[in-house]
């Protein structure tokens, strides 16, 4: 009898090791998972984002918002010469809120500060008359005093926000040929832009 308590005694302390080895190893297994996902997800967020695909289609995409679209696409990086320079115009939105084919208004302000570059701008809905068109650089940053940072890269330049309420990822491109500024980009959780903006 006293042989049998004392097994019994020994096999629910070898259990107990066993389970608490094994809950060692789960809770080093479940550290590591977290180091790599938040190291995963750190180092994804800060590699470039590489440009959007696929943006002009389905019922987004007309024959002005495909032209804004090719020009994108054939465009390069940022003409860094030009900056700082106001830019303005058409604007399309893939939204819930907004008609696709209107065109609305868009107004941006490229900036540079201590050698970093800047983007202010805003977006208006609906307006009768063109609220952009005649901003100076020193009017645009007075109207636009919010600026975001942007990343330049040799094809593109590239700004984003993780702003919960509004984020966004905007991607600018200019072609060889102009001064304008195409903006392509992703507002909020579902909304799309497509913007060909004239250099004032």
């Amino acid at each position: 009898m006293i042989w049998a308590k004392t097994n019994i005694q020994n096999h629910v302390g070898a259990l107990f090791k066993a389970r608490l080895c094994m809950s060692r190893r789960v809770y080093t297994i479940g550290a590591g998972i977290i180091i790599y996902i938040t190291l995963f997800g750190f180092l994804s967020t800060s590699q470039s984002m590489g440009l959007p695909t696929n943006v002009c289609n389905g019922h987004f995409c007309g024959p002005v918002q495909q032209e804004i679209w090719n020009r994108f696409q054939g465009a390069t990086g940022l003409k860094l010469v030009l900056i700082p320079s106001v830019y303005s115009g058409a604007c399309y939105h893939d939204s819930p809120s907004y008609n696709p084919h209107t065109p609305q208004f868009g107004g941006v302000l490229i900036d540079k500060v201590r050698r970093k570059v800047f983007f202010h701008g805003r977006f208006s809905f609906y307006k009768q008359k063109h609220p952009y068109a005649d901003l100076s650089v020193e009017a645009a940053r007075e109207r636009f005093p919010e600026h975001y940072e942007v990343t330049l890269y040799d094809m593109f330049a590239y700004a984003e926000s993780s702003d919960p309420l509004a984020p966004f990822r905007y991607w600018f491109r200019q072609e060889a040929d102009n001064k304008d500024l195409l903006l392509v980009g992703y507002f909020g959780y579902n909304h799309t832009i497509l913007c060909a903006l004239d250099r004032h």
